[in-house]
């Protein structure tokens, strides 16, 4: 596959967490949702992964004024056919916003001798009220990842500012970077217990899988970043701030998808309510206020 084909693949299963809040000028409606991270289906039943601080920062909203409910959600941007009141040879973009049922972050890992890693991986899961959604498979080969492995990535650096200017909402889908990666820790082993790669970690992207170049297959989740301390001098103090590069760090494929099985034995949710993303779209029809079906051409 080449890495079009790939990120075509990938697309529908990455999404936005956003703000159901917004602040706005009196009168106005607000240009965008605050994009507060990124997300990826790993199941089809709704689960999805992201990053621990991104949960953290979920709990930290306020309720939804209007439902009193999670002020959060996650935005999807769902790409098919056009309605059939729509012209022949057009497609249609929709934005899903879908409810959030819970999430839970992996608190810490069994300790033995083998293990070098973070007491408390970078990981957490959310339980999104959707099922029958396309979802992301891990790679389950030894050294599947490698010094020199061509990665790409996808998701939301710099949230809503990445898709918005000059007043206006300007894209729709995900950022897709590619790069390699940089080191597996501690060194080449079977297992690495994290890696880097060389694509900067910024505001948003916390949470975007990490896949080949030509293969629709998760590798790791962007989780953070190797600052650069730099010292900054004035008149009449000096202090050393963090400068953000192209050293991020990753939380490897194998070790999300060993804490996804330890979620579904803790979390057993029933699911038999849950509306298919067909059913989902089909209960709310065709919205006229600009955020439902839009037509256009397929390039």
């Amino acid at each position: 596959m080449t890495l079009v084909e790939t990120y075509r693949a990938v697309a529908p299963s990455i999404f936005a967490f956003i703000s159901r809040t917004a602040r706005a000028e009196e009168g106005q409606l607000p240009l965008a949702p605050t994009i507060l991270g990124t997300g990826f289906f790993v199941s089809e039943d709704g689960i999805a992964a992201t990053n621990r601080h991104v949960a953290e920062v979920l709990d930290q909203l306020p309720p939804d004024p209007s439902t009193g409910g999670a002020g959060y959600g996650a935005l999807l941007f769902d790409y098919g056919p056009a309605p059939e009141a729509a012209e022949d040879g057009k497609s249609s973009l929709r934005m899903m916003v879908i409810e959030t049922v819970g999430h839970s972050s992996v608190e810490s890992v069994s300790r033995n001798p083998a293990w070098y890693g973070e007491a408390s991986p970078d990981i957490a899961f959310v339980q999104l009220k959707v099922k029958g959604i396309p979802f992301l498979s891990f790679a389950s080969k030894e050294f599947y990842v490698q010094p020199g492995t061509p990665i790409a990535t996808a998701g939301f650096p710099l949230g809503t500012d990445s898709l918005t200017f000059d007043g206006k909402w300007h894209q729709f889908i995900p950022f897709v970077r590619s790069g390699i990666v940089s080191s597996v820790f501690p060194c080449v082993v079977a297992w690495p217990h994290g890696f880097t790669i060389d694509i900067m970690q910024q505001g948003g992207s916390s949470g975007s899988p990490i896949f080949y170049l030509d293969s629709p297959t998760v590798v790791g989740m962007m989780a953070s970043s190797v600052l650069d301390p730099v010292a900054v001098a004035g008149p009449q103090l000096s202090l050393r701030i963090g400068l953000n590069n192209n050293i991020s760090v990753a939380v490897p494929g194998h070790i999300i998808a060993q804490a996804l099985q330890h979620f579904r034995v803790a979390h057993q949710i029933d699911r038999s309510s849950f509306p298919t993303v067909s059913e989902w779209k089909r209960e709310r029809g065709s919205p006229s206020d600009g955020l439902g079906w839009s037509p256009f051409t397929r390039g």
